[in-house]
């Protein structure tokens, strides 16, 4: 006999803050303000800082993915976020930062637009073509991807 009261309980899925004391989650946040460093130091010119940030950024997307790797006890939820966190903070790192690189050693002329429009787009083309296909000789593409746009 089955009450109203004694319905089978639901699982409520992990809050969002939940997979941010995953390390390898947190080594990419921790690579992504990096990368918001290189960006504030390369609008205001600074392009020695700027290279450490981007630098630092590149270390932290190379840890995040070998940290993950070795981990034992991650669930595949974790997995998959990270995945997807880390293809994110990518496109950032590796398409909008150069861009705006580009953007401010042109003193932000017009005529950089294009160049910057065309490494943002590469960046985002590329990391969705392997995200979805993988990497020859059957790899997926879960980890760092260094974006080099034409």
């Amino acid at each position: 006999m089955t009450t109203e009261n004694s319905k089978p309980q639901e699982q409520r899925p992990p809050t969002i803050l939940s997979y941010v004391k995953d390390l390898p989650n947190l080594c990419s946040l921790a690579g992504l303000a990096c990368t918001i460093l290189a960006i504030y130091y390369s609008i205001l010119g600074v392009y020695a800082a700027t290279m450490i940030g981007m630098i630092w950024a590149v270390a932290f997307d190379w840890a995040d993915g070998l940290i993950a790797r070795r981990m034992k006890g991650r669930t595949g939820e974790q997995s998959a976020f990270g995945g997807q966190l880390d293809v994110l903070i990518d496109i950032v790192s590796y398409g909008v930062t150069p861009a705006v690189v580009l953007l401010s050693y042109g003193k932000f002329e017009p005529i950089f637009l294009l160049g910057a429009f065309l490494m943002v787009a590469g960046a985002a083309i590329r990391l969705s073509y392997f995200s979805t296909f993988g990497l020859a000789g059957g790899k997926h593409y879960t980890d760092s991807l260094l974006i080099i746009t034409i």
